[in-house]
């Protein structure tokens, strides 16, 4: 038996467990869209179902192996006997169809938005922290009124922080409302 770095190579590492919310942010899609597909499969793997006030809990390499099977099992019914050459040509197809969608802006790469947005998040709280001393000082302003507008612009910039949040990190988002909630 070969030896890695003190471990042995058949055993796996443990695996990865969680909620419905950071199994969804795993796989890269939504949650709706994971809710969707457990309605649609009885068989989904689920380690518990969970109950009011308690989340569902799944294991993450698990459900992962179980989508790819099922993938390629959809993938077998679709094909049928269709011959190699029928097969490259459906897969071809749904390559080109992918493409024209994401051209068209009805598919996107999830972690260059996340980049994206990011980036301008970033930039909008560079301007906003500039915004009520400038303004201030073009205005003529007393320190007080320029205390007060930087604390209501504090306000609105956690209000949209809040708001985005669960689109930029969905397992954080749960913490936070859960947070809210207490």
């Amino acid at each position: 038996m070969a030896k890695t770095k003190g471990k042995s190579a058949d055993k796996k590492s443990p695996s990865r467990t969680g909620s419905q919310v950071a199994l969804a942010h795993f796989l890269g899609i939504s949650v709706p869209t994971l809710a969707k597909e457990m309605r649609q499969d009885a068989n989904f793997p689920v380690i518990d179902r969970g109950r009011p006030g308690v989340a569902a809990k799944f294991d993450f390499d698990v459900v992962a192996e179980y989508r790819r099977q099922k993938t390629v099992r959809d993938a077998a019914t679709l094909q049928g006997g269709s011959t190699a050459a029928e097969r490259r040509q459906i897969a071809e197809a749904a390559l080109a169809t992918m493409r024209v969608r994401r051209e068209m802006g009805q598919l996107i790469e999830r972690d260059a938005v996340l980049s994206a947005t990011t980036a301008a998040y970033v930039r909008l709280g560079k301007v906003l922290d500039r915004f009520a001393r400038n303004m201030g000082a073009e205005l003529g302003w007393s320190k007080e009124i320029i205390a007060k507008v930087r604390a209501r612009l504090d306000e609105h910039r956690a209000m949209f922080a809040k708001d985005v949040q669960e689109f930029i990190d969905p397992v954080e988002a749960v913490k936070l409302k859960a947070g809210d909630a207490a």
